[in-house]
């Protein structure tokens, strides 16, 4: 009878953390949640721009680092944007965690590809990763007329009726990189696949995977 009780307890523990998983990704991937995404987007390429070259100022804040380059949506994403410039080239990463624990690539890689569709980046000029913590990293470089055009360009802001669409073209592309083998494991081989294996706060990576 204590074996029976003890495995009747695993199973209603193991539904409660499934209920509460998923839960926790309707949020993450409602509606609502993307059309919050595109404004923090545009608030963290102003402050990126406005701060290329500066190491990003990590703390022990509950609330994240305090830095202008991050930003915690409503549902618990954390993001971090930052662009280093190396002679003619911009870098340009972008970090994405769950602080309701590691995020599966199957929702970070919705993200990762809405979020360069947003800033007007094709998906296939972008290195993408996901650790095994659970951050999502993913970057781009542009050279000198590119970064000008980025930097005028605004941030796209689709409409509601218009996530859909975004959503579905998001997951064609996150499930292309997965079946291809080209999905990176690390915020290192994102910098080193882009050229840039060195870069970030005292000559390294900024991580966030910590």
């Amino acid at each position: 009878m204590k074996i029976v009780g003890i495995a009747i307890l695993a199973i209603l523990v193991i539904r409660l953390l499934m209920w509460a998983l998923s839960r926790r990704y309707r949020r993450l991937l409602s509606d609502d949640h993307y059309m919050e995404i595109p404004r923090l987007v545009a608030e963290l390429k102003r402050d990126a721009v406005a701060l290329i070259g500066t190491p990003v100022v990590l703390s022990e804040s509950p609330d994240g680092p305090e830095d202008l380059r991050f930003r915690l949506s409503q549902h618990g994403m954390s993001m971090v944007y930052t662009i280093d410039q190396a002679e003619t080239q911009a870098l340009h990463r972008m970090s994405l965690s769950d602080r309701g624990g590691p995020m599966a690539f199957a929702a970070g890689g919705l993200f990762a590809f809405f979020i360069l569709d947003a800033l007007g980046i094709a998906h296939d000029s972008a290195a993408v990763a996901h650790s095994g913590t659970g951050v999502i990293h993913f970057g781009f470089t542009l050279d000198e007329a590119g970064q000008e055009a980025f930097q005028e360009r605004p941030v796209a802001f689709p409409k509601l009726e218009e996530i859909a669409g975004f959503k579905e073209r998001s997951m064609t592309r996150r499930n292309s990189l997965i079946s291809s083998g080209n999905l990176l494991m690390s915020e290192e081989e994102v910098l080193a696949k882009l050229g840039f294996p060195v870069v970030g706060q005292g000559g390294h990576t900024l991580n966030l995977d910590n």
